[in-house]
C-alpha cells in the first residue's frame, strides 16, 4: 500500500486578517509505504472417528516506511521506518457427540498493527510519525457447540480475549487524531446463533451477543482499570433473510 500524504494550513493570513477555512501554505508532504508478508502452515488430524484436531501457525511481518518530502527551514527530516513481526499459532479440537451435534474448544493468538492513519500524528504534538505506537496482541479462547435441527443449525459459544497494548485514541484536536497504547484489555461474552435453510435458495440468520469489554490496566488519567471500552455495545443482535442462489 502506497500513500501520498499532504497537509496544508487551514487558513490564509493577509493584511492582518485570518481567512479561516481556506487552504493555506503546505505543512506536510510525505510518501508512506506499507507492505506485509504472512506465510502460514495448517493441518488436520482425525484422532478418532469422533475427535478431530485442526492446528496452524502464521508468521506475520509488516513493514512501514515514510519518506519526508517537506524539509524546509526549521522543519527537519522526519523520515523513518518501522517493522512488526509475530508468530501466531492457533488450534481447535472438535468432538462429534452425534452426527448432528458437536462440541469444540479453540485457542489462538492475534496481531493488530497500527494503520498509516494511526501512525500519522504524535500525541506530544511534535512533527513526525508516531513510531512509539506498538502493535496490539491478543489471545482468544473459545468453547462452544453446534447442532443441526432439520434444515437449521443452532450454535452456542463462550469466549474470552485478552489484549496487550490496545490501540486507543490519545487526543483529537483541530482535525488531528493521535493514538497510544492503553495496556491490557479483556473482552468476554456469549453468543447464540441460528442459521435456517427454508428452501434451496432461501436462508435466514439470527444472532445475539452479550459482550463485556473492559480495560485491565490504567493508561493515563482518562483510562482506568475496570472502565468499559467505549464504542462497544454490551448487547448486539443480527438478523438477515435473503435469497442465495
Amino acid at each position: 500500500m502506497t500513500e501520498q500524504r499532504k497537509g496544508y494550513e487551514n487558513f490564509v493570513y493577509q493584511n492582518g486578517v485570518y481567512d479561516l477555512g481556506t487552504k493555506g501554505d503546505m505543512r506536510r508532504n510525505e510518501r508512506n509505504l506499507m507492505w506485509n508478508l504472512d506465510p502460514y502452515i495448517q493441518t488436520h488430524w482425525q484422532l478418532t472417528s469422533a475427535l478431530g484436531l485442526d492446528a496452524g501457525a502464521r508468521y506475520s511481518s509488516v513493514w512501514f516506511d515514510s519518506n519526508d518530502r517537506y524539509v524546509v527551514g526549521k522543519n527537519g527530516d522526519d523520515s523513518g521506518e518501522a517493522s512488526y513481526h509475530k508468530w501466531l499459532p492457533a488450534a481447535a479440537l472438535k468432538y462429534a457427540m452425534t452426527p448432528q451435534w458437536n462440541v469444540y474448544l479453540s485457542a489462538g493468538r492475534g496481531f493488530e498493527t497500527p494503520t498509516i492513519n494511526e501512525l500519522s500524528y504524535r500525541p506530544d504534538g511534535q512533527s513526525g510519525l508516531n513510531f512509539a505506537l506498538q502493535p496490539a496482541t491478543n489471545t482468544t479462547v473459545e468453547a462452544g457447540s453446534k447442532w443441526q435441527v432439520g434444515t437449521g443449525m443452532a450454535s452456542l459459544s463462550v469466549f474470552n480475549t485478552d489484549t496487550k497494548n490496545e490501540i486507543v485514541v490519545a487526543a483529537s484536536d483541530n482535525g488531528r487524531t493521535s493514538y497510544q497504547n492503553a495496556g491490557k484489555t479483556r473482552r468476554r461474552g456469549v453468543e447464540l446463533g441460528w442459521d435456517q435453510q427454508f428452501a434451496p435458495a432461501w436462508r435466514a440468520k439470527l444472532a445475539w451477543t452479550l459482550l463485556d469489554a473492559t480495560h485491565r490496566e490504567n493508561a493515563g488519567d482518562a483510562i482506568q482499570s475496570g472502565n468499559r471500552i467505549p464504542g462497544i455495545a454490551r448487547n448486539s443482535a443480527y438478523a438477515s433473510f435473503g435469497w442465495v442462489p
